[in-house]
């Protein structure tokens, strides 16, 4: 094998390593699909709605969403988490937790 040869190689594994991590981030599909099943496997949230079925959810504003039964309607807000300062910031999914407001019931 040339000298060429050998560095268009290393060259196309150096760029392939480096974008490794930004192949991490997910599509928006999934993004979505994770952040309906944090909310959805919240054990408050199930106890917040009295264990009632789900009508509806819909999303009412980026990062905002809001869940209804027959009887009671909550919103859901998620908040991105930092990274703790001492790791470095890394690209790939999404850190975040769910915030719930007060439950409308009737």
């Amino acid at each position: 094998m040339s000298p060429r040869t050998v560095f268009r190689h290393a060259a196309a594994a150096g760029l392939i390593l480096a974008a490794g991590p930004a192949l991490a981030l997910m599509s928006p599909y999934y993004e979505t699909a994770t952040v309906l099943e944090r909310i959805l496997g919240d054990a408050s949230l199930a106890d917040s709605l009295k264990q009632q079925g789900i009508t509806s959810i819909v999303q009412t504003a980026p990062d905002m969403w809001e869940i209804k039964t027959e009887e009671c309607t909550i919103t859901a807000t998620v908040v991105d988490v930092a990274a703790p300062a001492d790791e470095p910031a890394m690209v790939g999914a999404r850190n975040f937790d769910v915030k719930f407001g007060s439950p409308d019931c009737q």
